[in-house]
């Protein structure tokens, strides 16, 4: 952490001569610190927002054609078995 006089001399200022000016100095330090914080703790929360799942997905669209993973055929068991159950949800 910085002392108070490396505080003063970074930002350039004489010392400070009466108790209204080192309020304002050290309220201007806090507010600093605290901008500094809020700004590296937004960034932080900006980059983590997107969940992993959501990355690397199709963003571009073309009309009229599937650009995603492409289905694997169905075995003639799959086949069979939805052909049966089709049967039964038949009404006629």
């Amino acid at each position: 952490m910085w002392g108070f006089r490396a505080f003063l001399d970074f930002y350039n200022r004489p010392p400070v001569r009466g108790r209204r000016d080192l309020g304002r100095v050290i309220m201007r330090h806090i507010l600093t610190k605290s901008a500094l914080v809020l700004a590296i703790a937004a960034v932080a929360l900006g980059t983590s927002a997107c969940r992993e799942e959501e990355q690397g997905r199709l963003l571009n669209y073309e009309k009229g054609i599937y650009l995603g993973k492409s289905d694997t055929s169905l075995s003639s068991e799959q086949l069979r078995e939805l052909t049966s159950r089709s049967r039964l949800q038949s009404d006629y």
